[in-house]
């Protein structure tokens, strides 16, 4: 899809986006960094429009590290002051929560899009009015990760539900496996599915029954398990890990087509 020239939409590339589809329009809506703003498009007709996004005020957001779009009036976003916050399509904040309030001590949220080291989005579930999103546990020897699902608008205590580790592997996080040290989640469908930079292998949890199940994705096209660093204080060791390894990328679930996407290199 080319969409015409304009003025104002000058991103070339958006380093974090998401989509929505309504009843009569598909939507894809991009943060443009250089404007602060979200860039919108409608991939029905072509056209576009922008959100512009305050600096300071009531209805500030810093430079975001999450996105989730509920409708094209709902839109929330995560910054990094750590506050999780409900723009309308004017810009408005209509609604924020810092996450550390709902933290204990040694857990801290994992919401982020970096090619190098991971994608960890964050899900607002309309139905039981709660937010998902990936924590990390340092409560535990090697830490661990979890999706925290807390819930806003009702008295009811949050819900967690821990991500297992590839087969053979006990811990990523200690930098065995360099930048990749950390989960791809993404949601859909009442359901958490995740995988590691490092394995072919992912997982789904339907996090309405809390069960977990495992696939094995091998791919055809390279080895499916990243070889650990040899030197961790090395940088250039680092740097040549990255580029000799593959790096596998989050899923997207496409429900219609019953299959999974994933990128990897």
């Amino acid at each position: 899809l080319t969409f015409p020239k304009s003025a104002v939409l000058n991103q070339k590339s958006y380093y974090l986006s998401d989509t929505y589809d309504s009843d009569t329009a598909s939507f894809l809506i991009g943060y443009n960094y250089q404007l602060h703003q979200l860039d919108c498009f409608n991939l029905s007709d072509l056209s576009s429009y922008s959100v512009r996004l305050e600096n300071d005020g009531p209805n500030r957001i810093l430079r975001p590290y999450g996105m989730y779009v509920q409708n094209m009036d709902s839109i929330w976003m995560y910054d990094e002051s750590g506050t999780v916050s409900l723009v309308n399509k004017l810009g408005e904040v209509i609604y924020n929560v810092k996450l550390r309030e709902w933290l204990e001590k040694n857990e801290e949220p994992k919401i982020e899009t970096n090619y190098a080291i991971s994608t960890a989005t964050f899900h607002y579930d309309n139905e039981n009015q709660s937010l998902l999103f990936v924590v990390k546990d340092r409560d535990y020897t090697p830490a661990k990760f979890k999706v925290k699902e807390v819930f806003f608008h009702r008295k009811e205590a949050a819900k967690e539900y821990f991500l297992e580790f590839p087969d053979g592997i006990s811990d990523i996080c200690n930098g065995d496996y360099g930048n990749m040290d950390a989960p791809n989640v993404t949601f859909a469908n009442n359901k958490i599915i995740y995988n590691y930079p490092i394995s072919s292998d992912f997982f789904v949890i339907d996090y309405a029954t809390g069960n977990t199940k495992k696939y094995k994705a091998p791919s055809v096209f390279s080895k499916n398990k990243v070889d650990k660093l040899k030197k961790l204080e090395d940088y250039a060791e680092w740097e040549k890990h990255a580029i000799t390894n593959p790096h596998f990328y989050e899923l997207i679930h496409l429900a219609d087509a019953g299959v999974y996407i994933r990128l990897h290199v």
